[in-house]
């Protein structure tokens, strides 16, 4: 995490060269502009964690370049047929060229021996009719016969509890054996024509478990380097 940390550090500072490509002028202007970006909310956001600048950068990449409600159905469209998603993987192709994506995304290997547990993905997009979101929390490396808890929270962004989203907190389990876990967050419909907006999901407090308590009571287990959280630990929700 410090490596990764100073590497993109490095980069809000100006200081990391990027390597560009000349032969493909439009990735350039696209690196260019996620670096833009990055420095503007860097400046704007000085206690966010340098994951949480990377997904409110992509968030404002799909942003520009998704102006209307038709084409978001369209994808909407696409995602339902399985054709996937193209501005949700544009903007991480851009942002993996823009800073290192390699480095500061937690790449867990299954035998690793820290378990890490973080959104199996950072950006979520659903229309405002959908009813709810549902996103997926991952757990990989480490010794999967533990049990491991984490937190997660909604956080405002342009979207607003109560009246655009549920405010939704809690804690997931991951018993043993378990990898993947959903959550879901509502949605708010009010039929009132609104520009797209979004909300933040994070998560925190990863902890190993054990069953040794009385009664089969879960007990945490302090150890602080057996359980970690991975990249990223934020979600960007598009509503």
């Amino acid at each position: 995490g410090k490596v990764v940390n100073s590497h993109v550090e490095s980069f809000l500072d100006g200081t990391l060269v990027l390597e560009v490509d000349e032969k493909d002028h439009d990735d350039e202007e696209a690196r260019r502009e996620m670096a833009r970006i990055l420095k503007e909310l860097k400046q704007k956001h000085p206690d966010k964690e340098v994951e949480q600048l990377i997904e409110l950068a992509n968030y404002q990449v799909l942003s520009q370049q998704q102006k209307s409600r038709a084409f978001y159905r369209i994808q909407a469209t696409r995602l339902m047929t399985g054709a996937g998603n193209i501005l949700k993987r544009h903007a991480a192709d851009q942002a993996r060229k823009a800073v290192s994506m390699h480095e500061v995304n937690c790449e867990v290997a299954d035998n690793d021996p820290i378990s890490k547990v973080f959104f199996e993905q950072g950006t979520y997009q659903c229309l405002e009719n959908c009813g709810t979101v549902a996103l997926t929390i991952a757990r990989r490396g480490g010794d999967l016969t533990k049990t491991i808890s984490v937190d997660f929270r909604t956080e405002d962004g342009t979207a607003n509890a109560g009246s655009d989203y549920e405010f939704t907190e809690g804690t997931v389990v991951f018993k043993p054996g378990e990898m993947q876990k959903e959550i879901r967050v509502g949605i708010i419909d009010d039929d009132i024509f609104e520009e797209d907006e979004n909300f933040l999901v994070h998560l925190s407090n990863v902890k190993m478990l054990s069953e040794e308590g009385e009664d089969g009571v879960l007990e945490v287990n302090h150890i602080a380097t057996v359980a970690c959280l991975g990249s990223p630990a934020t979600a960007t929700v598009t509503i």
